[in-house]
């Protein structure tokens, strides 16, 4: 016979397996249920992550460097341009000087002093009116060929924006300032052509009127230099180059030559 307190025991154990059996599987059912993947329809929308991009950095784009232009083409008939520097005057002088030329029918090629042009609206009133072409003399006519590339840039295009302003355009060219001669470097041509100027534009007929030497001498000096396709240095704010500007322009226009702006004999396109 089977002892009582053996088969309490016995019993015991065996309840105690049961037990243990029955949590082995719940656990094993709650393991699968936590690992086992999910499906499509069950899984909640993932939220994408938006990453902000860093700031371009924006350079200008330095442009073609200018050209240098000291003649025009030749043609036939041949023709010449007068190019008269604009600024550092009386404005009453300049004011003469374009009433001049619009009396003797020359066309007037002005390159203009920005600083100067900005102290005297008047004159600009005159040039909105007039069909002059337009170019850019610098802004405080700084000896530009001694600057630096920075500021060189800096001389160019704040005159480029007093002509945009008051004039309605930045002209088509640039004209060096405070030299003696026609004159140009890879500075001033790079910083023009930063500036959106295609040609620098030089002479090859200097009569220096600036020295005063006379309505006489500037005509006779302009005529024993002058060539087909020539562009000529002149001077506003001189009575001497105001009183030679009709004789002169008779006298041109008697050897057969015509008097026209600068874009009729050079191109102002990039190259």
């Amino acid at each position: 016979m089977i002892d009582r307190r053996d088969f309490l025991t016995s019993a015991f154990a065996a309840s105690l397996a049961v037990v243990a059996a029955a949590c082995s599987g719940s656990s094993s059912k709650e393991r699968a249920a936590t690992t086992r993947p999910r499906s499509p329809s069950t899984v909640p929308p993932t939220t994408a992550t938006t990453t902000t991009p860093a700031p371009t950095t924006t350079t200008t784009d330095p442009g073609t460097p200018a050209r240098f232009v000291e003649r025009g083409t030749a043609a036939s008939p041949p023709r010449v341009a007068l190019t008269f520097h604009t600024g550092l005057g009386d404005p009453g002088l300049v004011l003469d000087l374009l009433h001049a030329g619009t009396a003797a029918a020359v066309p007037m090629n002005l390159m203009v002093i920005g600083q100067w042009l900005e102290s005297n609206p008047t004159v600009a009133t005159e040039l909105v009116q007039g069909d002059h072409e337009i170019g850019n003399h610098t802004y405080s006519h700084r000896a530009l060929l001694q600057l630096s590339p920075a500021q060189a840039l800096i001389e160019i295009q704040r005159c480029a924006d007093v002509l945009q302003r008051l004039v309605g355009t930045k002209g088509l060219w640039l004209r060096p300032s405070g030299t003696e001669t026609s004159q140009t470097s890879a500075v001033v041509n790079a910083a023009a052509g930063q500036a959106g100027y295609p040609v620098v534009l030089g002479f090859d007929v200097d009569p220096t009127d600036n020295a005063d030497p006379g309505a006489a001498a500037v005509q006779q000096r302009v005529l024993a230099t002058m060539q087909p396709g020539s562009i000529v240095s002149l001077h506003s704010g001189h009575r001497g180059t105001i009183d030679a500007l009709a004789p002169l322009a008779a006298s041109i226009r008697a050897r057969g030559y015509e008097l026209v702006k600068v874009s009729d004999i050079v191109n102002p396109a990039r190259p």
